[in-house]
Formats: C-alpha cells, sequence, structure tokens
C-alpha cells in the first residue's frame, strides 16, 4: 500500500490530509495495512472501493477527521475507537452501512455527528461528548438485548 499527506489549504487550520491507496481487488482496510508517518496528526481519506474498515483498524491513532468512500458497506469494531475525532459523517449513498461496537467510542471531543442509512451497533459513542446529531436517512438501532446488564 502506498500513501501520501498533504498540507490541507482548503481551510485556515493546517491539517495533513493522509490518503489511503490499496493495491486493485483490495476491498477490506486492516490494521496491518494502516501505517501513518511520524508525528502524522489529521485527516484520512478512505479511497473509493473500500467496502469494509476492519475491526481496530484506526484504533488509537491521532485522527481529527475521516473521509468515508460511497463504496463503504461495513465500519468494525472499535474501528475509530480512543482517535481525536471532531466531526464525524457517515452516510450511505448506494446502500446501508453497518458500524460496529464501539466504532468511534472514546473520541471526547467528537461533538457533531450525521448519521443516515446505518446499521448502528451498540455503544457506537460511548465516552464522546456528543453535542449535535443529525439523521439525514433512516437508521436501524441496535437489537435489543435479552439481558440489557451484559
Amino acid at each position: 500500500m502506498t500513501h501520501s499527506y498533504a498540507i490541507n489549504t482548503d481551510t485556515m487550520e493546517k491539517n495533513i490530509v493522509y490518503t489511503l491507496t490499496l493495491p486493485d481487488g483490495v476491498d477490506t482496510l486492516t490494521v496491518e495495512m494502516v501505517a501513518f508517518p511520524e508525528g502524522f496528526e489529521g485527516i484520512v481519506l478512505i479511497p473509493e472501493g473500500v467496502r469494509v474498515i476492519g475491526n481496530e483498524c484506526f484504533m488509537g491513532k491521532p485522527i481529527t477527521a475521516v473521509s468515508f468512500p460511497k463504496s463503504l458497506r461495513e465500519i468494525g469494531e472499535w474501528a475509530f475507537a480512543g482517535c481525536q475525532l471532531k466531526e464525524l459523517r457517515v452516510e450511505g449513498d448506494r446502500g446501508s452501512i453497518k458500524i460496529g461496537v464501539s466504532a468511534f467510542a472514546y473520541n471526547p471531543d467528537l461533538a457533531v455527528v450525521t448519521l443516515g442509512n446505518c446499521e448502528l451497533g451498540y455503544n457506537i459513542f460511548s465516552g464522546c461528548h456528543v453535542r449535535k446529531l443529525t439523521q439525514t436517512d433512516k437508521c436501524i438501532p441496535p437489537p435489543k438485548r435479552q439481558y440489557p446488564w451484559i
């Protein structure tokens, strides 16, 4: 996998943008495929063609924002937990996106979230301080638990 990063000149802030590039025929990102340059902190662009972001793929990485492709269908468990996300937009334009358990948990600066056409897992925003949640299309909540204390 190759990657690049550059200064984002579209904003007043100097955000580093990290663009992932996958080999032909690969549609799943795994934790083994993600390596950031020394000192990276910024925005991650996930390329078109990625359908699955694996469990714990970006967990604990210094990501402030992420851009998802229209091809995305699944975000794994704990995929972006413990990052530095501030704002998030997950909308299934071409089909529903399944969001795994605690996928965005423990991002304390995550304040603004937009969701649409998603299947939600348990505790996806646990430990986050979301102040504004916008729903642009139907989202399916997690199934009711037989034992709610689990």
